[in-house]
């Protein structure tokens, strides 16, 4: 780009000139940064189903060895969170890799539960199994409510795994029903959990 000559100095570029470039910059930026971000959560979506489709493959061979899927609770007590899914595990590894069972959704801040006994645990898939929950004193009204009903996506399933989803926000309090589900289509930042069921 040849400059312009005035008075035998070279001259600059005017104002307008350099408030176009960075009219032009800061127009490719507002289209480029939230495809961005998009890409980037649709990423973090297609880890998370792919993480679930391998713990329902061990779910299922654990069962197969078992007769029974890993129980939520335990001698009079539910299992803490982290422990739910060890025994895919140890002593025969299901899954090789206790990692897989990270919610990478899960940052532990919005929910109101939550801010006191759990907020320092791992950050993992919440699972929960009906059996233990058929078997725990004073779970039969939920039980009935969740897993028998007919509007809730639980109904003929036997175990459940739920992702806080792109919101970070734990839904499925609300009776596990087909609103708490995530949907692409309603765009990557939709609240919804997601969640699989099984077998």
């Amino acid at each position: 780009m040849m400059r312009r000559i005035h008075k035998g100095r070279a001259a600059g570029f005017t104002l307008i000139e350099l408030l176009i470039v960075v009219a032009i910059i800061a127009i490719l930026a507002a289209i480029a940064v939230p495809n961005f971000l998009e890409a980037q959560v649709r990423s973090k979506v297609s880890r998370v189903v792919g993480d679930m489709r391998s713990i329902a493959v061990g779910l299922e061979a654990y069962c197969s060895d078992n007769g029974k899927y890993p129980p939520m609770a335990a001698n009079g007590a539910y299992v803490d969170w982290t422990d739910r899914l060890k025994p895919l595990t140890s002593p025969v590894a299901y899954l090789s890799s206790y990692s897989i069972f990270k919610d990478i959704f899960n940052n532990d801040t919005l929910s109101d539960w939550n801010q006191t006994a759990y907020l320092n645990l791992e950050r993992i898939y919440v699972y929960r199994d009906k059996k233990s929950m058929e078997e725990w004193p004073g779970q039969e009204a939920a039980v009935r409510s969740v897993w028998y009903n007919p509007d809730s996506i639980l109904n003929g399933t036997t175990w459940q795994l739920i992702s806080y989803g792109p919101d970070r926000n734990f839904e499925s309090n609300n009776d596990w029903d087909i609103n708490t589900l995530y949907d692409t289509t309603n765009g990557t930042r939709s609240r919804g959990d997601i969640i699989r069921v099984g077998p």
